[in-house]
């Protein structure tokens, strides 16, 4: 088309945009802590044996992953240590490291501290092996990888 542009077959190449016109700016989308209202609704709302999940979040600040990979052992005195995360990968869901460079302690407050002991106290919790996401080898196939154990909270009676 360039050629013909050249050589004067054509006014200008319709392949080439046009260098004033650019794509719109995407606005800005700021995460937004959830007023204290909503937090409480959503919480009310949920299953007893979930609500830790969302006070992990809503007042320790653990992402997604991490709250699926937390397990009560990550407690470690007036800190959650965060070791690990549990990603998505092709459809199946894998023990992983936290994001790159952000394994860290977060504070644990009082109050949240509480509501875990009370939820260890009446949920049961269990052993579970799930494969690791390794970055190094994330082809590999997902029964060949090592089972990364932790323990996780379940239900009344034990099942998950």
């Amino acid at each position: 088309m360039q050629a013909a542009v050249e050589d004067k077959r054509l006014y200008r190449n319709p392949c080439k945009g046009n260098s004033s016109i650019r794509p719109p700016k995407k606005p800005e989308h700021r995460a937004r802590a959830w007023e204290q209202e909503h937090v409480d609704a959503v919480r009310k709302a949920l299953a007893d044996c979930y609500r830790t999940r969302l006070d992990l979040g809503a007042g320790g600040g653990l992402r997604q992953g991490e709250v699926f990979g937390f397990s009560p052992g990550d407690v470690r005195g007036d800190f959650v240590h965060i070791g690990r995360q549990v990603p998505m990968h092709k459809s199946q869901l894998y023990f992983g490291p936290p994001k790159v460079g952000l394994e860290r302690d977060v504070p644990l407050p009082k109050v949240l501290a509480n509501r875990l002991l009370a939820h260890q106290e009446r949920f049961e919790s269990i052993d579970i092996a799930v494969p690791w996401l390794d970055p190094e080898e994330p082809d590999l196939a997902r029964e060949n990888r090592r089972k990364g154990p932790s323990r996780c909270s379940s239900r009344p009676g034990g099942t998950a």
